[in-house]
């Protein structure tokens, strides 16, 4: 029997290592209970036994599918970013797209978001509250991602139904990642809503019609499906291409909101993550949302530390 895996990652190791300071860490910020802290990528995006339907004994999905996947995308991901870097009228080919769609629909699956809101959907059950169906979130997620062929559908939505586009960040703030990288503009519960008018019928390799998935600080991939993708869009597609500040931030925006928890960055600087949760949680209130039931950050004193005296 080959060695117990017991801290299990939904977002691979060799992914997260590519946003990490020079020290070799992350910069971690918990949108739950507003604070942040520095993260060894080991740690990050894992729980004990994520995977295992018995603790330490039934492994499948840890060391046999999510080995699969992450085998072909980590040998691929280190030469792809080089040739993205070095070529400055770089083209995605065909090729690449197959690879990393690969990938993309197997990342979107795996996560403690897409275990969490697929459980619930069509129920209206907020994603953080306690929820029974009979059947377990746990035993549910293996069943789609061993027995259930979704991870082939996605890919082939990916690669017949969007365009694609590198982006390059030139500005001074960095591109974040977190626990659910796949970062959609709709929730799954949108996306059913509105692209599956039978509610009866949930099709969950629908995707949104926009898609944010960061390869690093300083790049990014956007998907756009092709019936919602602009004329320049449609020009550009395949091609690398310049954004500025102001693109970054709207792509953090849809990381910071799609991300089950954790949004993590390469830098020790977390007022443009704390800005955009902010916006956030107006949005909640402004939809009726009762106000103290909202965690509000804890106020800094003059040397940069939280004082005692915010809401928790």
């Amino acid at each position: 029997m080959g060695q117990i895996v017991k801290l299990q990652h939904y977002v691979p190791r060799f992914y997260l290592e590519k946003f990490v300071d020079q020290s070799g860490q992350l910069h971690a910020y918990d949108k739950i209970f507003l604070s942040s802290f520095p993260l060894n990528p080991k740690a990050a995006a894992s729980e004990r036994y994520f995977y295992d339907l018995l603790p330490g004994r039934v492994q499948t999905v840890e060391t046999q599918i999510n080995q699969f996947y992450e085998d072909e995308f980590s040998s691929f991901y280190p030469h792809f970013m080089e040739r993205v870097e070095k070529h400055h009228f770089f083209k995605l080919s065909y090729k690449d797209k197959e690879v990393i769609a690969n990938f993309l629909a197997y990342q979107y699956l795996r996560t403690k978001r897409f275990r969490e809101e697929s459980y619930r959907l069509g129920t209206g059950i907020n994603l953080y509250e306690p929820f029974q169906i009979g059947l377990s979130p746990l035993v549910a997620h293996t069943m789609l991602i061993a027995g259930h062929p979704l991870q082939k559908f996605v890919k082939e939505n990916l690669l017949k139904n969007f365009y694609w586009v590198v982006f390059k960040n030139t500005s001074s703030l960095p591109l974040c990642t977190s626990d659910h990288p796949f970062a959609q503009k709709q929730s799954l519960d949108q996306i059913q809503a509105r692209f599956n008018g039978d509610k009866r019928f949930q099709n969950m390799a629908t995707l949104s019609d926009e898609i944010h998935f960061p390869l690093s600080p300083k790049y990014s991939l956007c998907l756009v499906q092709k019936g919602f993708a602009t004329s320049w869009f449609k020009r550009v597609r395949n091609r690398k291409i310049d954004i500025g500040e102001i693109e970054v931030k709207q792509i953090n925006f849809f990381q910071i909101k799609s991300c089950y928890r954790f949004i993590y960055l390469s830098e020790d600087d977390y007022s443009h993550v704390e800005e955009i949760e902010r916006i956030l949680r107006h949005k909640l209130i402004k939809n009726g949302r009762d106000p103290s039931t909202i965690r509000t950050p804890k106020p800094k004193n003059i040397h940069g530390r939280k004082t005692n005296k915010g809401r928790r």
